[in-house]
């Protein structure tokens, strides 16, 4: 028999030889359809730069026009953007096809019809400032290049990049945040001194770290966006990573402007710095600073102690005060959270160190601008420094923390938010007696808690009369105004999905919708299921073993806490038990910091309960495996119903934006992290928390250096007649942004901030009061310059606080708001050279100015 490549061989020439000939054929054939392609007659390859401008406060640049291929078997693909010699972009021309009928009407090529392009790139940081020269060549798929033509508006581009931090700076700031991570590993390794692995040198590390960001001026503040665009204004703030969120307008745009300008009035005679306590800054009616809440603004009164966010502010530069005025909450709630799971719960330094990282730096706070890591810092200083100061038998000790006490309990009442103020409250309250009852062993009633109480009360009341004292009058005015002093809460109206929405932070806090904003959207990993059921199991293995009385009731707070408020947001409470409860003044949507703060205290119990038994055998308190497995499973399909439903429920504004891929990872992640705490993988369950907190947070503010300077712009400095004396104040129409950064700079304004209304300056308008419940409120005053049928001026309620005083510019007496000078957009020039109360100063670039006339 032939072998079988004998009998093969015919069949594979044939093969060949079929190839030979059809190789040869589209050689040979090749030509005639391109020549069928081609048309008779060919256009040039040609297009058109028509804009080009640069978003400084994004480093974004934009490009648009047209451009086409005349060869119909090609297309443009590739623009390369040139500044002078420089190649700022070289890339994708279009992914999506412009309309553009008129190019197609114009050149009579109806092929032309989508030709338009839009380019939009990051602009390299550190790209110089300066005028340049625009070229751009566009690149075709058969590998033809043109230039495109420029109009005279495009030929050059002017660039005003933000200053940049240096490289040495950027280090500074990279070593400290090193620091602690260097101490936190060393930690774990064999081979180190228990001195260098202790808590203590950790202490000290993050201690260094908080000077070195200070002294370097570093923040995260979107405080560039209250200066972006401002021609009135200079500052020389650095920038280096992220963007600014223009969605924390009540940090950048309220309280570090007001915190600023506090700065730029103050006395400069020496140190400390004397602050006003009644500003004149915003308006003739005058404005009471003691009345700001957060963080707050520096004045000059007692109860400035107890506000130790400020205190930079008496002492540095205005931007390391600005670095300690942003630094101070994350770090003082990250230490005190610290202190108190370590000392308070007895759970491990380093597990402490994470579950605290996770509180001070968790989306919650970053996304409120440090601001419930303030509360919190207050809130658990307190707590922790009360509970100790009651088991000690020192005098002195007594003496000392009870004295920290009542500080912390006037700075947490001096944050002045109630909401949160209420709700961490109501939790830590009761934690104090179920730990305090819990330690009964340790302590005993004697006058030792007498002298605890009196110096608590004492540092407290002092600290609360000296603010009292200063702003009784502004405090009964709020109480008095329809928004916030009327405002009733009685819940139940809080969105299905509203509770676990952590899951989807690492989405939506990049995202503004109709229906979210990523202040709300961020959040925490919702993790009451696993906690529940592990902390149950725990206790109940606890109390057969011990008895009813070693339960842990500090964990069954926590759990009852968690239900109160998800009874209260998702069922609603009667209006008595609000206004009974203070819940009256609690909207939903403002719970997270209490949550957050239960469910954290929840893990370091269930961490500890595990760790307790793993040293003594005798304290069986951790499940069976097998059983551990089955709860594990249990819980995460728990979870994973949880957020299978969540994501059914969210509006089409948010969930059009989260894709399945993100949804499917972010909703693995949930049940991974059920399943491994029920089965007390704490550290990889701690590792996916940290990640997912940080991963979520971290991102979200820009880094930055602070400004050290904001003051009046050179086109202010040239302004005719414009002096130094106390008695000017501006007002700026139709623009409450620059307006605002002008006080900021120390300039007087017209219309600014009022946390209290400005009746003094209302009753000079409306004597009648005709208005009086537009403006009975907290308010944002914007000045709108327009053409009124009737009267010279109309207060409209913009929103739930903002007032919009619109005024006719040909015939309103700025001189009844106290105001000397105008700045005004250059549309009104012309409205304005009407008014007999104003003289015309100058109009230069895209403003008009004009001064009053008495």
């Amino acid at each position: 028999m032939r072998p079988i490549f004998l009998r093969c061989r015919p069949l594979a020439q044939r093969v060949w030889r079929l190839w030979i000939y059809l190789l040869l054929g589209c050689i040979f054939q090749a030509p005639a359809p391109a020549l069928a392609m081609n048309p008779p007659t060919e256009l040039a390859d040609q297009g058109f730069l028509e804009d080009i401008h640069f978003d400084a406060s994004h480093r974004q640049m934009t490009v648009k026009g047209w451009s086409a291929s005349g060869r119909s078997n090609a297309f443009p693909t590739l623009a390369t953007i040139y500044l002078d010699n420089h190649v700022v972009y070289k890339g994708r021309l279009n992914s999506l096809a412009y309309p553009r009928p008129d190019v197609a009407q114009a050149t009579k090529n109806p092929s032309w019809a989508n030709t338009g392009f839009h380019i939009r790139f990051f602009l390299d940081p550190d790209f110089p400032s300066g005028t340049y020269a625009v070229k751009i060549d566009i690149t075709t798929t058969d590998g033809h290049q043109f230039p495109l033509l420029l109009q005279d508006q495009t030929r050059q581009i002017t660039l005003n990049q933000s200053a940049r931090s240096s490289r040495i700076a950027r280090a500074i700031f990279l070593l400290a945040f090193s620091l602690p991570v260097f101490f936190f590993l060393i930690s774990f390794k064999a081979g180190f001194s228990p001195r260098i692995k202790s808590l203590k040198t950790f202490g000290l590390s993050i201690a260094l770290a908080f000077f070195i960001l200070v002294a370097g001026g570093w923040t995260g503040s979107s405080i560039s966006l209250l200066f972006s665009g401002n021609d009135l204004v200079e500052h020389d703030e650095k920038s280096w990573l992220g963007s600014s969120q223009i969605i924390r307008s009540d940090e950048w745009h309220v309280i570090t402007a007001m915190a600023i300008s506090q700065f730029n009035a103050a006395a400069t005679d020496g140190i400390p710095r004397k602050f006003e306590n009644i500003s004149t800054v915003f308006s003739i009616a005058g404005h009471n600073m003691n009345t700001v809440g957060m963080s707050g603004v520096p004045v000059s009164n007692p109860s400035a102690l107890a506000r130790p966010a400020t205190w930079g502010f008496f002492f540095l530069d205005l931007r390391s005060a600005l670095a300690w005025y942003w630094w101070f909450p994350f770090f003082g709630c990250f230490c005190t959270c610290l202190w108190v799971l370590a000392s308070i719960f007895s759970l491990r330094w380093q597990a402490a160190a994470v579950i605290a990282l996770t509180i001070s730096a968790s989306p919650v706070s970053v996304g409120w601008s440090g601001w419930p890591a303030y509360v919190l810092f207050f809130a658990i200083l307190a707590f922790g420094m009360f509970l100790t100061a009651w088991t000690q038998r020192s005098i002195w000790q007594i003496i000392a923390r009870s004295s920290i006490a009542g500080w912390a309990i006037a700075g947490f009442v001096l944050t002045l938010y109630p909401a949160w103020m209420i709700v961490v409250a109501t939790l830590l309250l009761p934690l104090a007696v179920a730990w305090l009852s819990m330690q009964r062993m340790q302590w005993i009633w004697s006058y030792r808690q007498a002298v605890l109480l009196l110096c608590t009360g004492i540092v407290c009341s002092l600290l609360m009369l000296s603010w009292w004292s200063h702003t009784a009058d502004a405090v009964s005015a709020i109480t008095s105004t329809i928004y916030p002093g009327k405002r009733a809460e009685t819940g139940g109206y809080m969105d299905p999905w509203y509770l676990v929405r952590g899951l989807y932070g690492p989405d939506q806090m990049f995202h503004i919708t109709d229906m979210s904003v990523p202040s709300d959207a961020g959040s925490y990993i919702f993790l009451f299921i696993p906690l529940f059921v592990l902390f149950g199991w725990q206790q109940i293995i606890h109390i057969k073993k011990h008895g009813i009385h070693q339960l842990d009731w500090t964990g069954v707070v926590c759990l009852l806490f968690t239900t109160w408020v998800i009874c209260f947001s998702y069922f609603g409470i009667m209006p008595w038990v609000a206004q009974i409860t203070q819940w009256s003044k609690v909207p939903v949507y403002r719970t997270d910091i209490g949550l957050l703060l239960a469910q954290s205290i929840m893990l370091a119990l269930v961490i500890r309960c595990y760790w307790t038994q793993k040293v003594d055998n005798s304290r069986p308190t951790v499940p069976k495996n097998q059983y551990s497995v089955l709860m594990g499973v249990v819980s995460a399909a728990a979870c994973i119903w949880l957020a299978l439903f969540s994501l059914a429920k969210l509006p089409a504004a948010i969930s059009e934006t989260i894709t399945p891929a993100f949804a499917i990872i972010a909703i693995s992640a949930y049940a991974i992290l059920a399943y491994l705490i029920l089965n007390q993988k704490f550290i990889s369950a701690l590792a996916i928390y940290s990640i997912w907190t940080l991963g979520t947070s971290l991102p979200f503010n820009p880094v930055s250096q602070a400004p050290n300077q904001v003051k009046p712009s050179q086109l202010l400095n040239k302004i005719e007649s414009l002096t130094t004396t106390q008695q000017e104040r501006w007002v700026i129409l139709d623009e409450h942004r620059i307006s605002i950064g002008l006080a900021a700079s120390g300039i007087k304004i017209g219309s600014g901030i009022f946390y209290h209304p400005p009746f003094s300056l209302w009753e000079k308008l409306d004597p009648q009061k005709i208005y009086f419940n537009t403006y009975n409120r907290y308010q944002h005053l914007t000045i709108e310059g327009t053409e009124l049928k009737e009267g010279d001026f109309e207060p409209v309620l913009h929103s739930l606080d903002h007032v919009l005083l619109k005024i006719d510019t040909r015939r309103f007496d700025f001189g009844k708001m106290g105001v000397t000078h105008i700045a005004a957009p250059r549309r009104h020039d012309a409205q304005l050279m009407q008014n007999p109360h104003l003289q015309h100063l100058k109009t230069e670039g895209n403003w008009c100015f004009y001064r009053t006339v008495r």
